[in-house]
């Protein structure tokens, strides 16, 4: 059974090549990579072996002959796979290609691997390059064609003369855990004390999934206890292998707590958005977030949020402020600086977006003392921000310690002022 919760409304849960030519078809399926091993100038030359491990290197490259994995063409073609399947979650079958060509240069040899359904004899993928090594990598990917098994063909051309050519049956698992159509993964809403309930509150949470059982987000949909679509946004945090399938996504949702909460797995279709979906827009230097219940102007430098607007009143304005700031033991004083500040949108879709900030804090004289790591999250239909602040110490702690860590900003205080 699937199941994911998470704690509080808004609470995070713990969750250089030989290149193809462009008329050849394949190349998204069949890869070769002759690039330098970035890690062969660390690796020591073995000791000249005595005679009692020639003989033993005999026996193990005999072993080895006899393994399915490794395929030969005489001295001149050599595949070595490290599987001959692909797992449930992965795409790729890797192995290796060892080159001894003896009639021509490597400039004058092509490799050509081709991939065949069982029986046939017409390619479904077929790619050809020129090598620039002797030795390179192989990836072969038959789950782009549908494909649980294939017979694999290589081939090594010298000028115009075929020199070698091997073949392998290759394979690609299923997963153990299929998802079944229109299935529904219960989330559990966990409503804080004092809250009777909540109406299209923003909540993010993650739902893992088996190895195999998801490789695309687009039939996945957050729905209430009656089946009807809530506005929600996904992206995949989490994958089972390079390019695999998806391990977690995190979702983005605006529910209706009494109503229950479900991903639900079904065809591809458009999302539902909110009825004010949030927009974001870089203005300049700035990066202006409207929520439809507030507007939020982002930027760098001490304060990361710069302005908050309601309507065309300012509640909230980092002028005249000392924005984010650290205090050390002997009360100096240390400013988050755009000096060397990185901003980026991390996120952004119509429930939420997103903004991360990285930058140092410096003194008046420009000295640092730390760095800081913060997030901005924002969401459609609500005034407030989630804010996430990281503060790294980069100096040594037995010269230097804090007594204050804090962010001033300047509130316009409303008819009736309250603070919590």
């Amino acid at each position: 059974m699937y199941k994911t919760s998470f704690l509080g409304l808004v609470g995070v849960c713990v969750l250089s090549l030989a290149l193809p030519s462009p008329s050849v078809s394949g190349a998204e399926s069949l890869v070769f990579d002759f690039s330098p091993d970035p890690l062969a100038k660390f690796r020591k030359a073995p000791d000249p072996p005595a005679a009692a491990e020639e003989q033993s290197a005999a026996e193990t490259e005999e072993a080895v002959a006899a393994d399915a994995r490794l395929l030969t063409s005489g001295n001149g073609l050599r595949l070595d796979f490290e599987r001959l399947e692909a797992r449930p979650g992965e795409r790729w079958i890797e192995g290796s290609v060892r080159l001894r060509p003896t009639r021509v240069g490597l400039e004058s040899c092509k490799l050509t691997a081709a991939l065949f359904r069982p029986g046939e004899s017409q390619p479904v993928a077929e790619i050809t390059v020129t090598p620039i090594d002797e030795r390179g990598r192989l990836r072969v990917d038959l789950r782009r064609h549908g494909l649980a098994k294939a017979r694999f063909r290589v081939t090594l051309t010298e000028g115009d003369q075929v020199t070698g050519s091997v073949e392998a049956f290759l394979s690609a698992r299923s997963p153990e855990r299929p998802l079944d159509p229109d299935m529904r993964i219960p989330v559990e809403i966990d409503v804080p004390d004092g809250i009777d309930a909540a109406r299209s509150w923003p909540v993010t949470f993650g739902v893992p999934f088996p190895a195999g059982a998801l490789w695309d987000t687009a039939g996945l949909r957050v729905v209430d206890g009656k089946g009807t679509e809530l506005p929600s946004q996904c992206e995949v945090t989490g994958l089972w292998a390079p390019e695999g399938s998806v391990k977690w996504v995190r979702f983005d949702a605006l529910v209706n707590s009494k109503d229950g909460c479900y991903v639900q797995v079904a065809g591809e279709s458009k999302r539902s958005n909110p009825a004010k979906a949030i927009t974001l827009k870089s203005h300049g230097d700035d990066i202006v977030v409207d929520t439809g219940a507030a507007v939020y102007v982002l930027g760098l430098g001490p304060s990361p949020i710069k302005e908050i607007r309601s309507g065309d009143r300012v509640v909230a304005t980092c002028q005249g402020t000392r924005g984010l700031y650290v205090v050390d033991q002997n009360g100096n004083a240390a400013s988050a600086s755009a000096d060397g500040e990185d901003m980026c949108i991390e996120a952004v879709g119509p429930v939420a977006a997103c903004v991360k900030f990285e930058g140092f804090y410096r003194r008046e004289d420009g000295q640092q003392v730390g760095r800081h790591t913060t997030r901005v999250e924002l969401f459609a239909g609500q005034p407030f921000a989630k804010v996430t602040h990281t503060f790294t110490i980069t100096n040594d702690t037995n010269e230097i310690w804090f007594q204050d860590i804090s962010w001033e900003l300047a509130v316009t205080a409303g008819a009736k002022p309250k603070a919590s």
